[in-house]
């Protein structure tokens, strides 16, 4: 896909937009409680809204050769056929935990996918830990492919696991969506 990445200055006329292709969606995750609800559509709004550059985080105007306040918005322009989903769990070598409610649909600005595969990680830092995989088939049943075992699932349970609700050490870490239609 693509999406779009605008800067504009609060202290003089520089705007700059660029235009830039992924390949996966890295969505940063808040650290805080995790008793609170947070979903998949959350953390689309928060990794999408405008963010002020201030600070430390000035933007450098080239212009005025000097740092200023800016604004930094990034929007999908151009949506993919299959949307991959990495939920940034890790900072440095401990792993946010936060509970993520996972959708089987997503809608996001008139662009509908289904969920279709979710990697799970199992263990509590980046240095250690266990993948899994729960995969829906074509005939919409969902299956658990860890090592040498395959498991028919139910949709509930496989959404609810990927929350971390089971299990606060094993939580969704990539999410692969497929367009399903455009509205």
């Amino acid at each position: 896909g693509k999406f779009t990445s605008k800067i504009i200055s609060y202290e003089s006329d520089y705007t700059s937009s660029i235009v830039e292709d992924f390949n996966c969606l890295h969505l940063t995750l808040p650290v805080g409680d995790n008793t609170l609800e947070y979903t998949l559509a959350d953390a689309f709004n928060d990794n999408f809204r405008e963010n002020f550059l201030c600070g430390d985080e000035a933007y450098y105007d080239v212009k005025l050769g000097k740092k200023v306040v800016a604004s930094q918005t990034k929007q999908i322009k151009d949506y993919p056929e299959h949307l991959t989903i990495q939920l940034k769990r890790f900072n440095g070598l401990s792993k946010n935990m936060l509970s993520v409610t996972i959708q089987e649909t997503l809608d996001h600005s008139d662009t509908l996918y289904q969920l279709y595969a979710i990697v799970m990680h199992v263990g509590n830092t980046l240095m250690s830990g266990h993948y899994y995989a729960y995969i829906l088939n074509e005939y919409n049943s969902w299956y658990m492919f860890n090592d040498e075992n395959v498991v028919e699932m139910d949709t509930s349970y496989v959404l609810y696991s990927a929350s971390g609700k089971i299990n606060e050490y094993e939580q969704a870490y990539v999410l692969l969506y497929k367009k399903i239609k455009i509205n």
